[in-house]
């Protein structure tokens, strides 16, 4: 039927005919549940049947008894059973990347962003942090989705940020001026085998598609593209959603040394960007600057774990070894003193003790002398 033929026959209030509809809509999705059951399609696809049903009704003012029909629809599950990359899976993908697949991967494994958080990644939402001693580069907090309700703070390994800061030189090497609004990926950015020429064709941001297109050129290269079995013909590893995996399952699997986990799950959840505000009531309460000075701490535990270069890791390493070695001479520096203070309050106790005596000793004296006969 058109829709002319179903709002002429089924619209308005007469009840025959709207019950008739229900009726028609329920056999619908038991035969929805049918195909289901013997795997023509998904829990899933079943629920993306019914919306544009009750939107053409609800549009035509057909009453119909959706929760009744939408209880007859099996219930999705709603944990997603893909997997997440293995940090040798992603070493083996940035073997066959360049600069472009790089940032991509670094970006969602060491940072938790999602795909559509490259549509507005600029330039100006990036900023570096350095180490106030050694002012060695320790991460680089970074905005997603800025200037929407969906903005959210998280930080990405200086291994990320190196690898975004050498694709930025080669862009102002080849006359590109970058500004605080300009993409971190270009459409289109070739340079020539020589190196001595490039070509900018478009400076507008790169399309998600493509980036999901150059991930999966890389991930099949690296030969961790693999079907699963249980999929039936799907991958068991998301695209993109995969580094995303491995951001929080990775966040989730760092310990203390007694075996506690390190990372506090809602500062874990505030990093990947989910909201919060039913579990933690206090969320609205922090401001930007104390929401990333809750966060850094956290994510710092991380950095080692979210490292995937040998050479990055070795360089992190270092750094937490110098940084150890570092609060061992300050803790020696503190007991030195601390023995020094206590030398001190040991000779102040000696010399007490001897004015007590040289003061017990004249008190003698003068009690014998007035005791005496005169």
């Amino acid at each position: 039927m058109s829709t002319e033929e179903i709002v002429s026959n089924y619209g308005g209030i007469n009840g025959k005919e709207v019950m008739k509809l229900q009726q028609m809509v329920e056999d619908y999705v038991l035969l929805l549940q049918t195909k289901i059951s013997n795997g023509e399609i998904t829990a899933t696809t079943g629920q993306t049947m019914i919306p544009p049903i009750k939107l053409l009704c609800e549009m035509n003012d057909i009453i119909l008894n959706w929760r009744k029909i939408n209880r007859l629809l099996p219930r999705t599950d709603r944990n997603a059973s893909d997997d997440a990359y293995t940090g040798e899976q992603i070493k083996k993908m940035l073997q066959y990347s360049d600069l472009r697949a790089k940032i991509a991967i670094l970006f969602m494994s060491s940072g938790g962003m999602r795909l559509g958080g490259f549509i507005s990644l600029t330039d100006g939402t990036i900023n570096p942090i350095y180490d106030d001693k050694s002012n060695k580069l320790i991460a680089a907090h970074v905005t997603i989705y800025k200037g929407t309700d969906e903005e959210y703070d998280t930080f990405v390994s200086p291994e990320a940020f190196r690898v975004y800061d050498e694709y930025r030189n080669l862009r102002i090497k080849f006359g590109e001026q970058i500004t605080k609004n300009s993409p971190i990926l270009l459409r289109r950015f070739d340079i020539s085998p020589d190196d001595k020429t490039a070509r900018i064709d478009n400076l507008g941001p790169i399309a998600l598609s493509t980036v999901a297109g150059i991930i999966r050129t890389v991930a099949y290269k690296a030969g961790v593209r693999e079907v699963s079995e249980n999929y039936k013909g799907r991958y068991n590893i998301k695209i993109a959603h995969g580094f995303r995996k491995f951001f929080s399952t990775t966040l989730s699997s760092i310990k203390t040394r007694d075996g506690r986990t390190a990372i506090d799950f809602i500062k874990k959840e505030w990093l990947l960007g989910h909201a919060l505000r039913t579990i933690h009531s206090l969320e609205e309460n922090y401001n930007r600057s104390d929401r990333i000075k809750l966060l850094q701490p956290e994510y710092q535990k991380a950095v080692k774990e979210l490292t995937i270069s040998d050479e990055e890791r070795l360089q992190v390493e270092v750094k937490e070894l110098q940084t150890d070695l570092s609060n061992m001479k300050s803790v020696e520096i503190d007991l030195s003193e601390k023995d020094l203070e206590i030398q001190e309050l040991k000779s102040k106790m000696v010399q007490m003790e001897k004015m007590m005596n040289t003061i017990g000793e004249k008190l003698e004296v003068t009690v014998i002398k007035s005791s005496s006969p005169s």
